[in-house]
């Protein structure tokens, strides 16, 4: 597993992003580089969160993105997950989740496995 950890300095609008490969498995097929986003945007009052994943390959696999947000009544959690379906070096969006509270902070997570691969993003926001 590869895991990328964004630094709070981007604590802004934009885009989190890191890619993975794996070493060569040994049976004569070549492992997937795999990588992940996770983009944040403000949209009508609201930010959007978007999950996306991409390798230089095709392939098939799952994701799960964690999130979390921060209050002072305490937190609330979203978690999502689904199937991957990646186009050849291509890019897919996977979820994209709707945050109404542009004040409250977050962390979320971002796991997707292609092909036994797996890559991390975290972001955290605000």
């Amino acid at each position: 597993m590869h895991l990328c950890r964004i630094p709070l300095a981007t604590l802004l609008l934009g885009v989190a992003a890191c890619s993975a490969g794996a070493a060569d498995p040994g049976d004569g097929s070549s492992a997937p580089r795999i990588g992940c986003e996770l983009v944040l945007q403000e949209r009508s009052r609201m930010l959007i969160l978007q999950a996306h994943a991409h390798a230089d390959q095709p392939g098939h696999g799952h994701y799960t993105l964690e999130l979390t947000r921060h209050a002072s009544g305490g937190s609330a959690d979203i978690r999502q997950s689904g199937d991957v379906d990646l186009p050849r070096q291509g890019r897919t969006l996977l979820t994209e989740i709707q945050l109404s509270d542009t004040t409250a902070p977050f962390t979320a997570d971002l796991n997707v496995t292609i092909r036994g691969q797996t890559v991390t993003c975290t972001r955290a926001g605000l």
